[in-house]
């Protein structure tokens, strides 16, 4: 979450009063807290009402720009949707053409997700199945009221570069995260929004079922040993940290499968759990 503290001068509804002593209906300064996206666009608006504003933030603005350290997010692609690329470029004339020119790629936000993370294997295995040859690829996405937990699955075995869509499902609820069994058979869902985990069978793509749903984690990531047997969640709940699931009797698709915490691990300087 990000927070932008703006300190004004003068409180509202009064005059201000220079070093000088000499009374002024015009504002002077503005101070904003944090040189976030959010903290910089806050300080553009206020330049047009305030004589100075100043950006106070903890860490100097590198020379050349580098990822944060500490923030795991930093290094992921950033998607400027097209809606905030109307609202800044009211602020930031020129904006989205500044950032195509320093390397931004424009993309369709439905069509060209699936291809996001291509090269030689087609992207990383985290949320592909294609250790043993099923070549399946998955996304969830939800938004209030409009998508409650939609989840595409599609066939990359032909085509790694374009994927077939077999199935959209709405069996992700309020889906964030996601993650294949090694196996390519099982699809897990997860949200941040509020506690909730869900395991999809995709052994037939086109006619995904939902085998277990729990929200009792909140995990912001998954992974898996070689075996499909044991889950990994970066979790967000009560406690921050890592906590371990025995998923054995879903992978072996137990008819009442139940799903048990082998552990959770937590360290004293947890702070945002993500994959």
């Amino acid at each position: 979450m990000l927070r932008v503290g703006v300190a004004l001068d003068p409180v509202a509804g009064g005059p201000v009063v220079d070093p000088l002593g000499e009374q002024t209906d015009e504002p002077r300064d503005a101070v904003v807290i944090g040189a976030s996206i959010a903290g910089l666009t806050a300080a553009r608006v206020l330049a047009d009402h305030f004589q100075r504003v100043t950006v106070i933030d903890r860490d100097p603005a590198p020379h050349p720009v580098l990822f944060r350290a500490g923030v795991p997010q930093a290094p992921h692609p950033h998607i400027l949707l097209a809606r905030w690329q109307q609202i800044l470029e009211q602020p930031f004339p020129g904006l989205v053409a500044a950032l195509h020119t320093a390397g931004g790629v424009p993309w369709a936000f439905g069509p060209d997700l699936p291809f996001v993370g291509g090269g030689p294997g087609c992207g990383p295995p985290g949320r592909v199945a294609g250790k043993r040859g099923r070549g399946l690829r998955a996304r969830g996405m939800w938004r209030p009221g409009t998508a409650p937990g939609s989840v595409d699955v599609y066939d990359g075995s032909s085509d790694c570069r374009h994927p077939v869509l077999q199935s959209s499902t709405p069996f992700g609820i309020l889906g964030h995260e996601s993650g294949f069994a090694p196996d390519g058979r099982t699809l897990w869902i997860s949200t941040t929004a509020r506690a909730g985990i869900a395991a999809i069978d995709v052994s037939n793509p086109r006619l995904p079922s939902m085998v277990w749903y729990n929200q009792t984690y909140t995990f912001h990531g998954m992974n898996f040993n070689d075996d499909g047997t044991r889950l990994y969640g970066a979790d967000l709940g009560a406690v921050h940290g890592l906590s371990i699931l025995d998923v054995s009797q879903i992978q072996n698709r137990d008819p009442r499968p139940v799903v048990a915490q082998g552990s959770h691990l937590t360290w004293p300087a947890v702070s945002l759990p993500k994959h």
